[in-house]
């Protein structure tokens, strides 16, 4: 499922900034506001979508 895709690639995003030993902070600022602020809010809006076609049937 593409949802389920797109889940696990923010997790994988997420994971890999966690498994940084040396983190450019500004960077990974950059990095996670972008997480939160444009993939996360695509994903919400991809689910709204999901969910609807479920109990609209």
């Amino acid at each position: 499922m593409e949802l389920l895709k797109k889940i696990d690639a923010i997790l994988g995003q997420l994971k890999e900034i966690l498994s940084l030993s040396n983190p450019d902070t500004e960077n990974l600022k950059k990095q996670i506001d972008i997480i939160e602020n444009e993939e996360l809010l695509k994903l919400d809006d991809e689910f709204d979508d999901w969910r609807g076609q479920i109990y609209d049937q």
